[in-house]
C-alpha cells in the first residue's frame, strides 16, 4: 500500500560531528534499535551508539541498577536518550515514578565531568488502547495524549528535550488513518518495520544537530515514495516541537 505517489526531491548540504549516544528503555527501544541503528549508520557514521534495554522495566529500575549507572559514568557520552514505559508513563496513577527517575538521571549526569545532554524518547501508544486497563486507555488517542502530557511535563521539570515520536504516529494517524495499522507488529504494541523507520527518523531529526530529516538518503525496506511521506511527518512534528 503507498501512501503518496509524487515523489519530492530535495537537495541539503550539511556537516555533523562524531557523537556517542546512550539509549535506556525497555522492548520499546530493543525492537527499534536495529533501525536506528542502520540509519545512524548511513547517514551519521561517526556517531557511536549504545543500547540498554531489558525487557518490561521502567526507567526507574535503571536508576537504582549498578551496571546501568556504570555505563553512564565509565562511557564518554554526548547524549542520553530516556524511553518510559509507555503505559506508565502515561497513568495518573503511576506516573510518579517517571518524574522521579529523571529527575535522578538528571541529577546523576550533573555530577560528572563531561555533562551529557538528556532527552526523553516519547513512545507510540499501543494502537487499540490497552486491553488490560480499558477504562484509562480506553483507545489510542487516549492513551497517546496521556504519554504526550506526562513527557511534557517531565520535559519542563527536567528541562530535558523531547523526542515526540508518540506525536509522529498520531499526525500519521490523522492523514492516513487506514494506513496507521502498519506502523505496528500484528498485535499492536511495537512498532513494525515502517513504525521503526518513522520513529528513527524522528530521532535522528531531533538529537543531531544541523541534519535536516529530509536530508535522509536510505528507505530502510519501505516503499521510496512512503519513506519520503514518512520523513515529511517527521519533520512537521520536529519542527512544532
Amino acid at each position: 500500500m503507498k501512501i503518496i505517489k509524487v515523489l519530492p526531491f530535495f537537495l541539503f548540504i550539511f556537516s555533523i560531528s562524531a557523537e556517542n549516544i546512550l539509549f535506556i528503555g525497555n522492548s520499546y527501544t530493543e525492537e527499534i534499535k536495529s533501525t536506528i541503528t542502520e540509519l545512524f549508520t548511513k547517514q551519521h557514521a561517526g556517531a557511536k551508539l549504545e543500547f540498554i534495554h531489558p525487557t518490561g522495566k521502567n526507567l526507574l529500575f535503571h536508576t537504582d541498577n549498578v551496571n546501568t549507572m556504570k555505563k553512564i559514568s565509565n562511557g564518554d557520552w554526548d547524549k542520553i536518550i530516556l524511553q518510559e514505559d509507555s503505559a506508565l508513563s502515561a497513568d495518573p496513577q503511576k506516573n510518579e515514578d517517571f518524574h522521579k527517575a529523571v529527575a535522578l538521571f538528571s541529577k546523576f549526569v550533573i555530577s560528572l565531568k563531561k555533562q551529557p545532554k538528556i532527552y526523553l524518547l516519547m513512545p507510540s501508544a499501543l494502537r487499540d488502547g490497552d486491553k488490560k486497563n480499558p477504562k484509562t486507555f480506553p483507545d489510542y488517542e487516549t492513551m497517546q495524549e496521556l504519554i504526550a502530557e506526562n513527557y511534557t511535563k517531565v520535559s519542563y521539570a527536567n528541562k530535558a528535550p523531547v523526542i515526540p515520536v508518540g506525536l509522529a504516529f498520531k499526525e500519521l494517524k490523522k492523514r492516513y488513518p487506514d494506513f496507521f495499522k502498519n506502523l505496528y507488529k500484528e498485535d499492536g504494541s511495537l512498532p513494525s518495520n515502517i513504525g521503526s523507520y518513522l520513529a528513527a527518523c524522528v530521532i535522528y531529526g531531533s538529537v543531531v544537530n544541523g541534519a535536516p530529516v529530509m536530508s535522509i538518503k536510505w528507505f530502510g525496506d519501505l516503499d521510496p515514495e512512503n519513506a519520503i511521506e514518512i520523513r515529511l511527518i517527521a519533520k512537521k512534528i520536529i519542527d512544532q516541537n
